[in-house]
């Protein structure tokens, strides 16, 4: 579970995820699943461009340090593009409910909305078992 450790770590796993899913139907095509979404992919940022110890958005404007935002792209657009992270409007529990996906990156107060079963498509439902991990970091953070 280190790979859960870092923003980065859990790019590389969602990657990893969506490119197996894929493989195991070989004649569907883009039929991948995402791994992983974010409450706030505007949050994860944030919080990603002041552990490398700058700011996402300062001044009412957006930072564009190249390092920073070079950083921050990869770990969120990247993956994105590639099919590992879910992009939506709504809360990450949205498609934890459904079991659309397997890990969310969200606040305390999101986790309120989180439900106590998996629904699935063809009706049936079991019951959620969530692990909450720490704060996500950057790499090299200290």
């Amino acid at each position: 579970m280190d790979c859960f450790n870092t923003f980065e770590g859990i790019a590389e796993a969602s990657v990893a995820y969506c490119e197996w899913t894929d493989s195991q139907t070989p004649d569907a095509r883009d039929d991948a699943k995402s791994f992983v979404t974010a409450d706030s992919w505007l949050n994860a940022a944030q919080v990603g461009a002041e552990q490398l110890g700058g700011t996402f958005v300062g001044a009412e404007k957006l930072n564009t340090d190249a390092q920073t935002c070079k950083r921050i792209w990869d770990f969120s657009v990247l993956p994105a593009l590639a099919g590992g992270h879910a992009v939506m409007d709504g809360h990450s529990s949205d498609l934890s409910k459904t079991a659309e996906i397997v890990a969310c990156i969200g606040s305390t107060a999101g986790v309120l909305l989180y439900g106590d079963a998996l629904n699935y498509p063809d009706n049936t439902t079991e019951s959620a078992e969530y692990v909450v991990l720490h704060l996500t970091r950057v790499r090299g953070w200290r």
